[in-house]
């Protein structure tokens, strides 16, 4: 059977499990599929959007990856760290040498050149996996761990997005969201101030979310996750009589774009 394009499997946020797992650092990019044919490399995303294009310094027939198909996440680095925002600018805007180089990690391999191999478990594809790399510039293998505390430590005090936990016995399930794969993200907390509010739809046509300003006065984005009804009626009371509403709020990390993954944790008195 040719190589092709198979739907990604998908993970779940979950806590860090006990047993039965293995760990991994979590990269901030863009998930991508990299489909290997006579040596020659196209690179699909996550919606099966051929980008290829966008990332030439992942291309080239000396590859040092056999024929089949992987699964991995292209990310750039700044500042010795993953940043999504650059990530997405090169999918975006596609502006090759730039002076931030894309890099790959590859973290699964659902066809061997020959078959597919998604029904096996993990621990049988790994082999593989780590059989058709040998190296190259810009692609890497995905470290594995056995501790995912100590790894998750590791990470929060790095100041890195977080970690997988794997299940050594899962199949690659095909478009499917699965808890064999769960993502335990590092989440960070800070004193917000509401500044205003966007209506939604549905039941939330009166507060669909929450402008928010920083200590500074600047803006810092919106929020409309961990809203309850009652924290709605609440905040909708107060904002008719004070401009700027103390709260907190947690989310993975900021960006010049604002907050990413804001989630309102409580109202607080300032």
């Amino acid at each position: 059977m040719r190589p092709g394009f198979i739907n990604p499997m998908l993970s779940q946020p979950g806590e860090i499990p006990e047993e039965g797992h293995v760990y991994e650092l979590k990269y901030d990019g863009i998930r991508a599929q990299v489909v290997v044919i006579n040596k020659t490399i196209e690179i699909f995303s996550r919606k099966r959007r051929l980008i290829s294009k966008q990332f030439p310094e992942l291309l080239g027939e000396q590859t040092h990856l056999d024929d089949g198909v992987y699964d991995g996440e292209i990310f750039v680095l700044k500042d010795g760290k993953p940043d999504f925002m650059l990530a997405l600018s090169r999918l975006n805007h596609a502006k090759p040498g730039w002076g931030y180089p894309a890099q790959c990690v590859l973290f699964d391999r659902m066809h061997n050149g020959k078959e597919r191999i998604v029904r096996t478990p993990w621990s049988y594809r790994r082999e593989p996996l780590e059989a058709g790399f040998s190296g190259h510039p810009r692609y890497r293998l995905s470290e594995l761990f056995g501790d995912g505390h100590s790894l998750f430590s590791g990470v929060t005090s790095l100041g890195l997005e977080g970690i997988m936990a794997k299940r050594t016995d899962s199949p690659y399930l095909p478009g499917r969201r699965s808890d064999s794969w769960l993502k335990i993200k590092v989440r960070k907390q800070m004193n917000a101030y509401i500044v205003g509010h966007t209506n939604g739809k549905g039941d939330r046509e009166r507060l669909g979310a929450l402008h928010l300003a920083d200590n500074n006065g600047e803006y810092i984005g919106k929020v409309g996750s961990g809203l309850s009804d009652t924290t709605i009626e609440r905040v909708l009371d107060l904002i008719e009589d004070q401009p700027n509403i103390p709260c907190r709020i947690s989310y993975t990390y900021k960006t010049e774009a604002g907050l990413r993954e804001p989630v309102f944790m409580h109202l607080r008195e300032d």
